[in-house]
C-alpha cells in the first residue's frame, strides 16, 4: 500500500479574489433564437491547477461537497460524440486506464454495477455508507464532458444511501428505480433565474458506486470549446475517491487494495498553500462572460470551498451583468430544473399513488390499521356504535342524533360563556375577554362549519336533516350574539382600559379590534327593536341565500327542445341518436342531464340546435331569480340599516379593496389588458368555419357571429385542425394518487411537510371512497388532519371546495382543566403539541367531484384509477392550496387562524398554488403514467398545455364580466322600482361584446352571488396577486425551499392576523405596499397575464 503524497493545495475562501468581465462583440439572441427546448453550455476553460494530490477531509463527509474534474490526458469530447463515464473497477479486474462501461437504453454509455450492489442496498442499511471492505481503489478518470444548469460546475451532494449528481434526466430517459437526484447549491443572494439559459448538456448521475452520463434526446447542442480543466475534487464523483478513501496521484491507473483499518490522518494546521488562478468563460447562446478566480487558504476549513468559490462567481455575475441577462431569462423558466428526489420521498410516494388508485390495497391498508373492521358484519349493515369513534374521529358524531345532542351541548356551553364573559368584572376577567370571546365563536364554529359540511357533503339523508337543524338554530344564536349588547360593552372596555390593553399580547389586541368592528357592523349603535329587525333580516338573508344556493343546479326544462323547421338532418351524431328522442309534433328533444347535451355542443354543426341546448343549460325556474332577488334587496335593506349606499359599501369597508370604485377600476384595467386577447381569440374560433361568411370580421361583427353556444364547436374544430390524430391521452400520466403524490413532493420541498396516509376508524369518515391524511412537518410533527373526499358520488356538492371542520388554536390551561364548567362531556377536538404549548389540531375535508374516465368494475383487482386532466389537476392543486394555508397558519387565536382571513385575500395562496400545477417543471418531477410507470414526455405535456392554454384570455375575461355583475347587482341599483336582476346581466353582456347572452337567465345559476356578494372580485385580485409573487419567488426555481420559507413565514403562518397589505409587501420586497392605497392596487393590477 502507498504511503501516500504530499497534502493537497489548501483552500481559503475568505481570501478568494473573484473579478469579471464580459465579452463586448457579443450580442445578445433574439426570441426566435432562444427555443425554450435548447439547452446552453458552461463552458469552463482553464489553466491547469497545480496541486500534488487531492484528498478527503473526512470520511464521514465523504460526499458533502463536490466539483467537476476533467482529465489532462485530452481534450474535452465533442458535443455530439457519445459521452464515457468513469467506472468502479472490480477486484478482479487487471486491466489499466480503462473504464468499465455497458451500452445504456438511452444511448449513452453508464457504468457497469459494482457487484456488490449500490449504496442504499449496502449491509450498513440506508443512510450509512458501505464498509471499509469494500473500497477499492479507481483507475484515473477518462474526460467527462459536462454543462450545469445553475452553477458553474458546483454540484455538492449531501450524505444519502444512494447518491446522484445534479440534474433531471432529459425527456426521454428512464431513471433507475433506485437512483436519487441532489439539487445543485443555490445561490446565496441571487437565485437561479439570473443565469436562467444555463441547462445540462449531460444529465451527470451516480448510482451507487458508478457514474452515469446521459445525452439528452433530440436535442442539438452548441458547439463545445474545449480545452484541458481541472479542478479540486474532494469526494467520489471522478473515481479519485471512493467512499473516504484517497487514490495515489502517481498511481497512473495501477489499482491497489484498501487495508480495513484505513483512517483519515490528522491535517496539520500549518498545511496552507495558494493555487494558481482559475480562469473561465461562461458561454450563455452568442453571449460571453470570462471571470478568475484566486483561492488560498487552510485546509481545515475548505469543507465546501468549491461550493462558495462558485456561489461568488454567481453573484456576481448576476449582479454585473442582471440586465442584460433579463432579456433572456425567460429561457430559464422552460428549462427542466433539478428536482429534489431521495429513496424514501419515491416510497411514500408510491404509497399515496397506491391508496388512490389500488382500491384493493387501499382495502388492505385501511384493515391493517384496525381490529374492529375485520368482522364484515361489525362495519357494514350494522347499527352498533361497539368500536365506533364517529365522524372525524368526534364522538358524537356516531349518528344523525349525536349530531343533535353535539350542537345542543355546544349550545348550553355557549350560553354559559356568554354570561360568563358578561358578568365577570374583574381585572383578570377583562384581561381574558378576547380569548373568552374567541373561545366562543370556536364552540359554535365547529357546529356550523360541521353542519355546512354535512349538508352538501354526506350521503345519508338522515345526517343531512339533522345538519339543517342545527344549523340554523346556531346560526340564529350566532346572530344574537353579534348585536349582544353586554358582549360589546365588555370588549370595548378591554380595549379602551389602558391597564387591561397593556396586558394583550398583539394577536390578542388584533383579534379585539376585528370582533369590535364586527360588532359595529351588526348594528350594535342600534335600538333594542332595530337590532332586534337587523338578527331577523340577517336570518332570512341566510336561509333564502342557502335555498337559492341549493337551486343553482336545477334547470328551466329536463330538455332542450328544437322545432323542427330548425333541424336539417344528421344534427345529432350517431353514438347519441339513442339519447334524444321527438315528439309528436316532430321537435327534437335533448336531455340536459349527463354528458349528452355537452357533447353535443362539442361536436353538432347546426348553430340552431347548439343555442337551443345552450340556452336551457343556462336557464333556471323562475323561483330561483325570485330568491336571488330578494336577497339581494335584503341585502340592500341591510346595508342602509347600517347607514351604507349599498350592500357592496358595507361589505368592503374592511376589506383590501376599500371600497366598491376601487374594484371597478381595478376590472376596468384588468379589461383592457384583456380585450385585445379576447378579440384575437374569438377571431382565431371564426376561422374554424369551413365557408366563414365574412373573411376578415370587425370586432362588433365577431360579436354577433361568434354567440356562447358556438364557443365548444368552434373550440372543438380547434383542437383537431391543431392535434395529430395519434395525440396520446395525458391524462394517463395523471391519475388522483400521482398528482396527490406530487403535491406532498412539492410541499416536502418549499415548505418542509408532507401527507402521511392514515387507516380510518369505524364510522370516523362518510363514505369509503373518503382517505385520510396526516399533514406532518418535518421541523413540528403532526400539524393537521385532510380528508379528501375526491370521487364522483350521486347528491354531493359539484363544486370543489375545502371546509374546515374544526380550526387551530391555543388550549388554554384553564381549559384543560376537569372541572371547567364550559367543556363538553365529550372532548369533541384532537391536539397537538408545540413548543411546549397545546393546540388544537386543525381538520378539514377537501372535497371535489372527480368522474372516472374509464369504467371501474366491482372487481376490484380490475379497476382502474381515476385520471385527471390538465385543468383538474390545477382544480386539485388549487383546492389544496387552502388546505395547507388551513394547516401553517396556526395561531393562538381561532378567529384568525389559516383562512380565517378577508374575504379578498384568502384565495392568494390557493391561487398560488395553482400556479405550481402550470410549470412544466413541476408537473414533470411526478407526472408518471398510470399502467407503465413511463415519466410524462415534455414534447407530450407541451402539446397538451398549447390546448390547455388556449382561449385564455377570453376565460379572463368571462371572470371579469361576472366580477363586473357581483358589483352592480350589490350596489343601490336594487332600490328601483323597475330591478330586474336578469335584465341588468343582459345589458352588462351586450356593453362587454364578446361571447354575448341575451336569452337565458344565467344569473340564477351563479352561487357566488350568495356566498361571495360584492367580493367575487377577489378571484382576479389574488390571481393578479398570485402573478406577481410567482415571478418573484418562484418562477426561476419553483421547488426552491428558501422561497417557500420565505412565503410560509410572511403570509401562510400568519393565517388572518396580519394585515393583507402588510403580508404582500413583505413577501414582494415592496414596502410601499403597506399603504394599500389606490397606488397599490394599480401595481397589482399592471399584470399582463393573470
Amino acid at each position: 500500500m502507498s504511503t501516500g503524497p504530499k497534502r493537497p493545495a489548501p483552500l481559503d475562501l475568505s481570501r478568494t479574489k473573484l473579478s469579471v468581465s464580459m465579452n463586448q462583440n457579443a450580442r445578445t439572441p433574439t426570441y426566435s433564437e432562444l427555443r425554450p427546448q435548447d439547452s446552453y453550455e458552461v463552458l469552463m476553460k482553464s489553466r491547469e491547477i497545480s496541486l500534488q494530490q487531492q484528498r478527503i477531509i473526512d470520511s464521514a463527509t465523504t460526499v458533502s461537497s463536490a466539483s467537476t474534474n476533467f482529465s489532462s490526458a485530452g481534450s474535452l469530447p465533442s458535443a455530439n460524440s457519445t459521452v464515457s463515464a468513469i467506472s468502479s473497477v472490480d477486484s478482479s479486474s487487471t486491466s489499466k486506464n480503462e473504464s468499465s462501461i455497458k451500452e445504456g437504453s438511452s444511448g449513452s454509455h453508464v457504468l457497469a454495477e459494482d457487484d456488490e450492489g449500490s449504496g442504499c442496498r449496502s449491509r450498513n442499511g440506508p443512510g450509512r455508507l458501505p464498509s471499509r471492505k469494500r473500497m477499492r481503489r479507481h483507475s484515473p478518470p477518462k474526460p467527462l464532458h459536462i454543462s450545469a444548469k445553475s452553477r458553474l460546475l458546483s454540484m455538492p451532494i449531501r450524505s444519502a444511501p444512494v447518491y446522484s449528481f445534479a440534474g433531471h434526466p432529459p425527456v426521454g430517459y428512464q431513471i433507475p428505480m433506485r437512483s436519487v437526484t441532489a439539487p445543485i447549491a443555490s445561490c446565496s443572494t441571487h437565485t437561479v433565474s439570473q443565469l436562467p439559459a444555463l441547462s445540462y448538456q449531460f444529465a451527470p448521475m451516480m448510482q451507487g458506486g458508478r457514474i452515469i452520463m446521459v445525452p439528452p434526446i433530440n436535442q442539438t447542442p452548441v458547439t463545445v470549446q474545449s480545452d484541458t480543466v481541472q479542478s479540486t475534487v474532494r469526494d467520489v464523483y471522478a473515481g479519485q475517491y471512493v467512499n473516504g478513501v484517497e487514490k495515489d496521484n502517481d498511481d497512473k491507473g495501477e489499482r491497489g487494495e484498501v487495508e480495513d483499518d484505513v483512517e483519515s490522518k490528522a491535517i496539520e494546521d500549518d498545511a496552507k498553500v495558494q493555487s494558481e488562478s482559475l480562469k473561465g468563460i461562461l458561454q450563455i447562446g452568442d453571449k460571453a462572460y470570462n471571470y478568475s478566480v484566486v483561492v488560498t487558504g487552510n485546509e481545515k476549513r475548505d469543507n465546501k470551498h468549491f461550493h462558495d468559490v462558485m456561489n461568488f462567481i454567481s453573484n456576481e455575475i448576476c449582479s454585473q451583468y442582471r440586465q442584460t441577462l433579463r432579456s433572456i431569462n425567460f429561457v430559464g423558466h422552460r428549462c427542466i430544473s433539478t428536482i429534489h428526489r431521495v429513496q424514501d420521498h419515491d416510497e411514500k410516494a408510491q404509497l399515496i399513488r397506491q391508496v388512490f388508485d389500488d382500491q384493493a390495497f387501499w382495502n388492505d391498508f385501511n384493515n391493517s390499521g384496525q381490529q374492529e373492521r375485520h368482522s364484515l358484519l361489525g362495519y357494514i349493515g350494522s347499527n352498533s356504535e361497539a368500536g365506533s369513534v364517529g365522524l372525524f374521529e368526534n364522538p358524537y358524531l356516531k349518528k344523525p342524533s349525536g349530531l343533535r345532542q353535539f350542537s345542543a351541548e355546544s349550545l348550553e356551553k355557549a350560553q354559559l360563556l356568554t354570561q360568563h364573559i358578561i358578568d365577570d368584572d374583574s381585572p383578570e376577567g377583562l384581561r381574558n375577554c378576547v380569548r373568552n370571546l374567541d373561545r366562543l365563536s370556536d364552540v359554535l364554529c365547529r357546529v356550523i362549519d360541521l353542519c355546512e359540511f354535512v349538508r352538501v357533503v354526506h350521503p345519508n339523508q338522515s345526517f343531512v336533516k339533522a345538519a339543517q337543524q342545527c344549523h340554523e338554530q346556531m346560526f340564529e344564536f350566532m346572530n344574537i350574539l353579534n348585536t349582544s349588547k353586554g358582549l360589546f360593552d365588555k370588549l370595548s372596555k378591554a380595549l379602551h382600559d389602558d391597564s387591561i390593553k397593556s396586558r394583550l399580547t398583539d394577536e390578542e389586541f388584533s383579534v379585539g379590534k376585528l370582533l369590535y368592528a364586527d360588532f359595529k357592523q351588526s348594528g350594535i349603535d342600534m335600538d333594542e327593536k332595530t337590532r332586534q329587525g337587523f338578527v331577523e333580516l340577517s336570518q332570512y338573508i341566510a336561509m333564502t341565500g342557502q335555498s337559492f344556493n341549493n337551486g343553482v343546479s336545477d334547470t328551466d326544462a329536463e330538455y332542450a327542445v328544437v322545432p323542427k323547421e330548425h333541424l336539417r338532418g344528421n344534427d345529432i351524431p350517431k353514438e347519441f341518436e339513442q339519447y334524444v328522442s321527438y315528439d309528436r309534433h316532430g321537435n327534437l328533444r335533448i336531455p340536459v342531464y349527463g354528458r349528452t347535451p355537452y357533447e353535443i355542443l362539442r361536436s353538432c354543426k347546426n348553430r340552431a340546435v347548439r343555442e337551443r341546448i345552450w340556452v336551457t343549460l343556462h336557464s333556471v325556474p323562475h323561483v330561483q331569480i325570485q330568491l336571488l332577488e330578494r336577497f339581494l334587496k335584503s341585502r340592500g335593506v341591510l346595508a342602509r340599516m347600517m347607514g351604507k349606499q349599498s350592500y357592496a359599501d358595507y361589505q368592503l369597508g374592511e376589506k383590501m379593496a376599500k371600497n366598491p370604485a376601487n374594484v371597478m377600476i381595478f376590472l376596468q384595467n384588468l379589461l383592457k389588458e384583456s380585450k385585445k386577447g379576447v378579440a384575437e381569440e374569438v377571431k382565431t374560433l371564426y376561422g374554424g368555419y369551413s365557408n366563414p361568411d365574412i373573411s376578415n370580421p370587425t370586432e362588433k361583427q365577431l360579436a354577433t357571429l361568434v354567440r356562447p353556444w358556438d364557443r365548444d364547436y368552434l373550440t372543438t374544430l380547434h383542437m383537431v385542425r391543431q392535434k395529430s390524430s395519434n395525440l396520446e391521452d395525458i391524462s394517463a400520466y395523471f391519475s388522483v394518487g400521482t398528482v396527490v403524490a406530487g403535491l406532498s413532493n412539492l410541499f416536502k420541498a418549499i415548505y418542509g411537510i408532507e401527507l402521511h396516509p392514515k387507516p380510518v376508524k369505524r364510522r370516523e369518515i362518510w363514505s369509503d371512497d373518503v382517505r385520510k391524511f396526516e399533514v406532518v412537518s418535518e421541523d413540528e410533527g403532526l400539524v393537521g388532519i385532510i380528508y379528501m373526499d375526491l370521487f364522483y358520488r350521486e347528491n354531493k356538492t359539484p363544486t370543489p371546495a375545502h371546509f374546515t371542520v374544526c380550526c387551530s388554536r391555543k388550549i388554554y390551561p384553564e381549559e384543560l382543566d376537569i372541572e371547567d364548567p364550559f367543556n363538553l362531556k365529550k372532548r369533541a377536538f384532537q391536539t397537538t403539541e408545540h413548543d411546549g404549548e397545546i393546540y388544537q389540531l386543525p381538520v378539514i375535508s377537501l372535497v371535489c367531484n372527480f368522474f372516472p374516465e374509464y369504467y371501474a368494475s366491482s372487481d376490484t383487482s380490475n379497476s382502474l384509477p381515476t385520471l385527471l386532466t390538465l385543468n383538474q389537476v390545477e382544480t386539485l392543486f388549487h383546492e389544496m392550496g387552502h388546505a395547507i394555508h388551513s394547516m401553517l397558519g396556526r395561531t393562538n387565536l381561532h378567529n384568525v387562524s389559516g383562512t380565517r382571513c378577508v374575504t379578498d385575500f384568502v384565495e392568494l395562496p390557493s391561487i398560488l398554488t395553482e400556479q405550481f400545477a402550470k410549470d412544466e417543471r413541476v408537473l414533470l418531477s411526478f407526472a408518471r403514467h398510470y399502467k407503465t410507470g413511463e415519466p410524462l414526455p415534455l414534447s407530450l405535456l407541451r402539446k397538451h398545455e398549447n390546448d390547455n392554454n388556449f382561449l385564455n384570455h377570453s376565460e379572463t375575461f368571462g371572470q371579469i364580466k361576472m366580477a363586473m355583475l357581483d358589483e352592480i347587482l350589490h350596489s343601490s341599483v336594487v332600490f328601483a322600482e323597475d330591478f330586474d336582476a336578469v335584465k341588468i346581466y343582459h345589458r352588462l353582456e351586450k356593453e362587454l361584446v364578446f361571447f354575448n347572452d341575451s336569452l337565458s337567465n344565467w344569473p340564477g345559476r351563479f352561487g357566488h352571488l350568495y356566498s361571495y356578494g360584492s367580493v367575487y372580485y377577489s378571484y382576479l385580485l389574488d390571481r393578479a396577486i398570485a402573478a406577481k409573487i410567482w415571478d418573484h419567488l418562484f418562477a426561476d426555481d419553483p421547488m426552491n425551499r428558501a422561497s417557500g420559507q420565505k412565503f410560509k413565514n410572511e403570509v401562510l403562518k400568519w393565517g388572518g392576523c396580519k394585515d393583507p397589505w402588510s403580508m404582500v409587501a413583505a413577501v414582494l420586497d415592496r414596502p410601499e405596499l403597506k399603504r394599500g392605497d389606490l397606488a397599490a392596487m394599480e401595481y397589482i393590477g399592471s399584470v399582463k397575464d393573470i
